[in-house]
């Protein structure tokens, strides 16, 4: 049985889609409604760097490729 962590594409893809899209949508509204930043904008932060960390690994992996054995 494949674990969903041996795709980290899949992983940064499901963190942008269902994680950091609606936290923008709701960012933009609040500060559209309020005019000032909220607790929202931190955690479109926090999210954002989420999704950097694993496309950052997902780029390391690609040029180490764990287990290859064409020696390239």
């Amino acid at each position: 049985m494949a674990h969903h962590l041996d795709r980290p594409d899949r992983c940064g893809a499901g963190v942008l889609a269902l994680l950091i899209l609606p936290t923008q949508v709701e960012a933009l509204t609040t500060a559209e409604a309020s005019g000032v930043g909220s607790r929202v904008s931190g955690r479109l932060a926090m999210l954002t760097g989420v999704f950097n960390l694993l496309w950052t690994t997902v780029t390391i992996l690609m040029i180490i490729r764990p287990g290859s054995t064409t020696g390239v």
